[in-house]
């Protein structure tokens, strides 16, 4: 999915993204994606997160569309740059309290990327440290012994 096809369907589900879209091209003179999802597109969730149920829906639009051009990555033609904007510019701008109250509504890719990137992890058990220990000093050590 091209960045002008995902900004078409977001403002669809959410229409007080239009003005915001507006001002950004006044203010840039073309579209920027990092900037438009780091401010506008992140402020427009967390705002909508923070709403009525109805608000919580529009924001679940949002994200399933941006999951489908996240997921259509490596299918179809799809522009790296949409994929990045979503990493970079979306999950990652969103402060970690956002996105923990976020990640439950997040699709599998984006999910994924959360909880290896930008979310905290918890510290490896005992057997998980021994396991990578031995992995390291055998490079042979089988994953499942």
């Amino acid at each position: 999915m091209h960045m002008e096809t995902l900004i078409d369907g977001l403002i669809a589900a959410a229409p007080e993204l239009a003005p915001r879209l507006a001002e950004h091209y006044a203010d840039y003179d073309e579209l920027l994606g990092y900037i438009f999802f780091s401010y506008d597109v992140v402020a427009q969730a967390v705002a909508l997160h923070r709403g009525s149920d109805e608000d919580r829906v529009r924001l679940a639009a949002m994200l399933a569309l941006m999951e489908q051009a996240w997921a259509e990555e490596g299918v179809s033609h799809v522009d790296a740059e949409t994929v990045a904007v979503i990493a970079l510019s979306f999950l990652e701008s969103l402060d970690r309290e956002a996105l923990q109250a976020l990640r439950p509504m997040l699709g599998p890719e984006m999910g994924r990327a959360a909880d290896r990137y930008y979310l905290p992890q918890p510290p490896p058990t005992l057997g998980r440290r021994g396991a990578m220990l031995l992995r390291r000093i055998f490079p042979g050590f089988p994953k499942k012994a």
